[in-house]
């Protein structure tokens, strides 16, 4: 693992901290190295590439005033830290039977209140049990099964075993990382890998402070601070370490670390996943095109992406706003700790970065460039008892109730089409989109002639955004009662030149009853643009 200039130059003079970091991170590094992952097989790239790319990131992120207060135990700290912080995630099989046996003598930490590992394992075995389909799904891919124990270490392992301990350990590698740092890597028939040296007190003291830099990146950092009072009465800098800093460039510099190179597009390309969850995250990763720090706002990362289709673009600004909110919690812990330290100049530890911007930002102008709709909608209803009595007694379960109202929908949409005025018919939002019939239906089946994929298409009128939003997606609204609708489609007695089979709302929601998901792309859109 190569160590930034600007860190090896703090530390390389002190024999006793540059052997503690060389000891560490070479342990590490060679793991890493042989290491399978075989409980991510779907993961994007957590190799010591990326580990190198979070400690630059780091040194990036400091300031020229913050860079020259660092300490030799900052930089030794730092690096240990960042090689850590995603190590428990290559854990071996054998390994994982020592981390979750009553016999682990990892000791719980007090100032957390953390559950020994064995109590971890059976809390989460407990709640996995009781996942629902669309939870197993999401993390085991189509194929999944009921929750059950894994077998024996020795014996053959399913897929659904390696992803079952794969997402335990996703939810606890922050807390694996602070007790590898003072106990080991678990490893076969109850062993342990001694990662960081820890015979003198100086180096316990620099473990325990890098396994809880490493433990911090995954969870808020209050509880951290409260941390170091405890232990060492001192939240500022314990024994020279500016812990605090430390946590706030770690978690920052992770979070930057989406970019396309960590999911290569040459294996998805001959490489289907399993897990839903998997699948996104490589699609969000490969949409992003370039990150920069060259715009007008010198305080603003910039980051463009492109991402593929609306799952993508909803998880892509999830990211950005979950990372605008750690850079804001950040700034506010500096402000905190550091703030009135300006006797000792520490108060000048802080980020050159406050803001994330991206071209996704205004939604109206990223839409114009993509064939979806950029905008996270899901099914609500008018009234709060009608999904129930809708989906319950209304229909019955019965999927060709499903089928009849995306019929009816689609003939109606093709009635009002031809009802519209022949100006708006003529306009340019409005062109029929072109099919050999009305309504077309087609059906994909399986290997053993089972449906697998219902599609409707029709010609016909077509909806905006705002009636996706506010009526298509809400249960009991009918786009069908607006003072738009009325307007084209109402003579001037009130009654509708229209004959209608379908309620509008109703139908979409009643598509349920053939799966769990239903895709719209409206190809071309009355009265607005998509």
């Amino acid at each position: 693992m190569k160590i930034p200039a600007a860190l090896t130059s703090l530390y390389q003079n002190d024999h006793s901290l540059s052997a503690f970091v060389t000891t560490a991170v070479g342990t590490i590094s060679s793991h890493i190295n042989s290491s399978r992952m075989e409980f991510f097989p779907e993961y994007t790239d957590h190799n010591v590439t990326h580990l190198e790319s979070v400690l630059s990131t780091t040194t990036s992120l400091m300031t020229e005033e913050a860079k020259a207060l660092l300490t030799p135990e900052d930089a030794a700290v730092l690096c240990v830290a960042t090689a850590l912080h995603d190590f428990g995630m290559h854990i071996s099989k054998e390994g994982f039977q020592t981390l979750i046996s009553e016999a682990n003598p990892m000791v719980p930490t007090g100032e957390f209140s953390d559950a020994s590992w064995h109590s971890l394992w059976q809390d989460f075995m407990g709640e996995a049990a009781r996942f629902d389909g669309r939870k197993l799904r999401a993390i085991f891919g189509e194929n999944f099964r009921p929750v059950r124990h894994p077998p024996p270490a020795e014996q053959p392992w399913e897929d659904f075993d390696y992803l079952l301990v794969g997402e335990f350990l996703r939810r606890h590698h922050p807390r694996l990382a602070y007790d590898i740092a003072l106990t080991g890597m678990p490893a076969k028939a109850g062993k342990f890998i001694r990662i960081c040296q820890a015979d003198t007190d100086h180096q316990r003291f620099l473990a325990e402070l890098a396994g809880l830099v490493a433990r911090s990146h995954g969870m808020e950092l209050r509880p951290c601070l409260t941390y170091l009072e405890k232990k060492f009465h001192n939240r500022v800098d314990p024994r020279r370490v500016r812990a605090p800093y430390l946590m706030v460039l770690l978690r920052i510099a992770d979070f930057f670390q989406i970019q396309p190179q960590r999911a290569p597009k040459e294996r998805t390309d001959v490489v289907s996943f399993k897990s839903p969850l998997s699948d996104l995250e490589w699609k969000v990763h490969q949409s992003v095109t370039e990150i920069n720090n060259s715009g007008s706002d010198p305080e603003a990362i910039v980051v463009n992406a492109n991402p593929p289709d609306v799952s993508s673009f909803i998880r892509l600004r999830s990211w950005f706003s979950d990372l605008q909110s750690e850079l804001d919690r950040s700034w506010a812990i500096l402000g905190e700790v550091y703030g009135l330290q300006k006797h000792n100049l520490l108060c000048n530890l802080n980020l050159r970065i406050r803001r994330v911007r991206s071209n996704i930002d205004n939604i109206v102008d990223f839409a114009s460039a993509v064939n979806y709709l950029p905008i996270d909608v899901s099914f609500t209803s008018a009234n709060n008892d009608l999904l129930n009595l809708l989906i319950g007694p209304l229909y019955g379960g019965d999927i060709g109730v499903g089928i009849r109202e995306l019929i009816q929908n689609a003939v109606d949409a093709v009635r009002e089409f031809d009802d519209l005025p022949e100006a708006v018919k003529n306009g340019d939002d409005t062109k029929r989109f072109e099919i050999s019939s009305d309504v077309q239906i087609s059906i994909e089946l399986d290997d053993k002639s089972q449906p697998t994929f219902f599609e409707i298409t029709d010609r016909g009128v077509g909806m905006t955004a705002d009636v996706v939003v506010n009526y298509f997606l809400k249960a009991g609204a009918s786009f069908r009662r607006s003072d738009q609708w009325k307007a084209l489609h109402e003579d001037d007695k009130g009654h509708s030149k229209v004959i209608r089979s379908g309620r509008f709302g109703v139908g979409a929601l009643a598509t349920f009853l053939l799966g769990e998901e239903i895709e719209v792309e409206t190809r071309h859109i009355s009265l607005g643009k998509n």
